[in-house]
């Protein structure tokens, strides 16, 4: 049963077909995998999924209906379960390797990570304001290998005071009344009430003004929302291209012929998506570029803490031995040493972070350990490999945190690999690996 007062603002939209999503709230949710490609490559997952329906618009498969998040490959972070139909507001645009991007309301990550795979040289700052969410999100990021991301802690109207004019791009995943979330989620139908989704509205249009500020001339912001509403999507969106000066772009191809378009002859190539095309819950995306100048100069620090002489020789020692030489800066945040790439040294001052980079090595006393993190995303590169395929029982007991046999590794660091994706790491002695698996991750 719908909520009161939410099929009259169905209606207002004008090309949903009322009956055909009614029908499609009693169907069950659609799940994808989706490759992550900054640690595995997508070719592996093909295989994998082979069976499986491929998902148009994305490196990604539709999952079984019994799928478990205990399957190896998604507890190493060799793709990412995600909503197909979430993935649209990245896929709608052509994002540029080498941005600087923010992820604006970013946990749990789905959407960073989608990002992500797509830098290849450029960095993503992914920002919520919810310190636990924000830890989850910085969990993701390690899990699934990415070594580009800068994870921030910050309410959105504070970070546009520290970052004027700073971001290439912008992602805004709005809060929202939840609408497209009503098939998988009581809590959603409960609370919405024609108040709250306009409450909503009015709290995105903050939210955007704060990217607004934050974006350089010319530079592109994504809107999105998971909700059917158009006073949070068209209304919204129309009056921040009134008041802001952007103009709307047409979506990529491919996701253009499998989503509706915007209500308005005016907005028709915004996106709606809604769950009886088959592939997700509710979504709406629109592309946007800013024309109007931005003011401001955004003061800019040096990222983290320079290492001493000792540390520095300590974590360079820990690499050779690794066989890796990843260019780039060394900076200090608290206990971790975190590798950055050139050019990406300078962070702006004032704002709060949970991560920059790629956590290499913690350092303890004279000596540096390497962190989790650094197996998950430079394990590929590392001279020494310990290789499991998926179905050895090693790989479960390795994931259980059990010491393994290595008699034909030399005493060191190796990575562990399963089905050839980064899983972690082991330290290599007289023929034994003891495992580094972080304990929070064993089961």
């Amino acid at each position: 049963m719908w909520p009161q007062g939410f099929e009259e603002r169905l209606g207002q939209i004008g090309n949903v077909d009322l009956q055909k999503l009614k029908e499609s709230m009693q169907m069950p949710r659609v799940r994808a995998a989706r490759a992550a490609e900054c640690k595995a490559d997508a070719g592996i997952l093909e295989n994998v999924f082979s069976g499986q329906q491929r998902v148009p618009w994305e490196n990604a498969w539709i999952l079984p209906e019994d799928f478990s998040g205990a399957d190896i490959l998604h507890r190493i972070g060799a793709f990412y379960v995600q909503e197909p139909s979430a993935m649209l507001p990245v896929a709608a645009m052509r994002w540029e390797k080498n941005w600087r991007v923010l992820d604006l309301c970013a946990a749990p990550g789905g959407k960073t990570h989608q990002l992500l795979c797509r830098m290849t040289q450029g960095m993503v700052w992914a920002n919520e304001i919810n310190p636990a969410r924000a830890r989850i999100l910085l969990s993701n990021t390690e899990r699934t290998g990415a070594s580009r991301a800068v994870i921030l802690n910050e309410d959105p109207a504070r970070l546009e005071q520290i970052c004027p004019a700073f971001f290439d791009a912008i992602l805004v995943d709005a809060p929202c009344s939840g609408e497209g979330m009503f098939r998988r989620d009581e809590e959603a139908v409960r609370d919405w009430s024609p108040a709250h989704s306009d409450a909503c509205a009015v709290r995105q249009k903050k939210i955007l003004e704060s990217a607004d500020r934050m974006l350089k001339e010319n530079g592109y912001l994504v809107y999105a929302t998971c909700t059917f509403s158009r006073q949070e999507n068209e209304d919204v969106v129309g009056w921040f291209m009134e008041q802001f000066g952007y103009r709307l772009l047409a979506p990529e191809e491919t996701v253009r012929t499998h989503t509706l378009c915007g209500a308005d002859d005016a907005l028709k190539d915004a996106g709606r998506y809604v769950p009886y095309l088959g592939m997700g819950e509710g979504q709406f995306f629109a592309v946007l570029q800013k024309r109007s100048a931005q003011n401001g100069k955004t003061a800019v620090r040096e990222a983290g803490e320079r290492l001493t002489r000792k540390q520095s020789d300590a974590v360079r020692e820990m690499l050779e031995a690794c066989g890796i030489n990843p260019g780039g800066y060394l900076r200090l945040f608290g206990d971790a040493v975190c590798w950055l790439p050139e050019g990406e040294d300078r962070i702006p001052s004032g704002a709060r972070f949970l991560r920059t980079g790629t956590a290499v090595a913690v350092l303890k006393k004279d000596r540096a350990e390497p962190h989790h993190h650094f197996f998950s995303a430079m394990g590929n590169r590392m001279e020494n490999k310990l290789d499991l395929e998926l179905q050895d029982p090693l790989a479960a007991a390795y994931l259980r945190g059990e010491e393994l046999p290595a008699d034909r590794l030399p005493d060191g660091y190796a990575a562990v690999r399963i089905g050839g994706i980064p899983a972690g790491g082991v330290r290599i002695r007289k023929g034994r690996a003891k495992n580094l698996y972080p304990k929070g991750l064993r089961a």
